[in-house]
């Protein structure tokens, strides 16, 4: 009589692996998505940063509409705002430097809260008047 050969896996064995693999990769995927949309999120508001703060060096007094308005003073003191689209208007800012990473263009308010410039879309008082 011939002797079997029994060298592979059973159907429970292979069965058993599939189950243990969908299981963790029921609990991985989830983790890893939201680990990728956490590490989206912080590069859309380094990008935005970056732009307050290339905004705010090239920002200053001569590109408001007079000094003794005091228009100025109150941007800084967080009474009017600059929008993106008012410092490419006015050259201050190119469309490449108000570009993300995707191609598309950062859009909102720049204003004083808290002593820090940031980009907003609710940004209390008018739009400051740029020359």
């Amino acid at each position: 009589m011939k002797k079997l050969n029994n060298k592979g896996f059973t159907l429970v064995e292979l069965l058993t692996v599939l189950v243990i693999l969908i299981t963790i990769l029921m609990i991985a995927i989830p983790s890893i998505t939201a680990s990728m949309k956490r590490s989206e999120n912080k590069q859309q508001q380094a990008e935005k940063n970056a732009l307050v703060s290339n905004a705010m060096m090239k920002l200053n007094k001569g590109h408001f509409t007079s000094s003794t308005s005091g228009e100025y003073q109150k941007f800084k003191d967080g009474l009017c705002y600059v929008t993106v689209d008012a410092l490419i208007t006015k050259s201050i800012i190119t469309k490449e430097e108000a570009t993300n990473s995707k191609d598309k263009q950062i859009t909102g308010k720049i204003c004083y809260k808290n002593g820090d410039a940031v980009l907003a879309d609710d940004c209390g008082g008018s739009e400051c008047i740029l020359k």
